[in-house]
């Protein structure tokens, strides 16, 4: 058997075990699977661009379950997605002209950021906010940092949303 064949097992088992559990939690498992990828030796841009392939599998996934349950709220959701789908490729596109250190430090201030807010915020509004241009703003900011690191945004984007409070009217 080839190192090659063992590699591409142990990428699948992976992405098979982080992947089902992630979905759990309502999280990408790109957030895991990226350095995880990384430190066995795939290169950077590859182990981006499949952690980003993964998530967005999972979230048109998911998109589209919750849209026949009932459950999805298309005036909210669209100005994120929107903004999330333009700017993540621009984010992408920009990380070649990043260098890899610097991507790795933004990958793991992420994470540390992610679990923070996971960990240690508490589940109150700390503002308020009815304008959609603000969702623009928020999807628009997390889409390019996740383009450039390749990770969803999922993680960081709901504690802003809990913490800014978006009501509508």
């Amino acid at each position: 058997m080839s190192h090659e064949i063992i590699y591409y097992t142990i990428y699948f088992f992976l992405t098979l075990i982080f992947s089902t559990i992630f979905s759990m939690g309502g999280v990408g498992s790109a957030i895991g699977l990226v350095p995880i990828f990384t430190v066995i030796g795939m290169p950077l841009n590859l182990a981006k661009a499949i952690g980003l392939f993964i998530n967005s599998a999972s979230t048109i996934t998911a998109s589209i379950m919750n849209f026949f349950r009932g459950v999805l709220d298309i005036k909210f959701a669209l100005p994120l997605v929107i903004s999330i789908l333009i700017a993540t490729p621009i984010g992408a596109w920009c990380s070649q002209y990043v260098p890899k250190e610097l991507v790795e430090w933004l990958l793991t201030l992420f994470i540390i950021t992610c679990a923070f807010l996971l960990i240690f915020t508490k589940r109150e509004a700390k503002f308020s906010y009815t304008k959609t241009w603000v969702l623009y703003v928020i999807g628009a900011s997390v889409g390019f940092l996740s383009g450039l690191i390749g990770v969803g945004g999922g993680s960081l984007i709901m504690p802003i949303l809990i913490l800014l409070d978006i009501a509508w009217i």
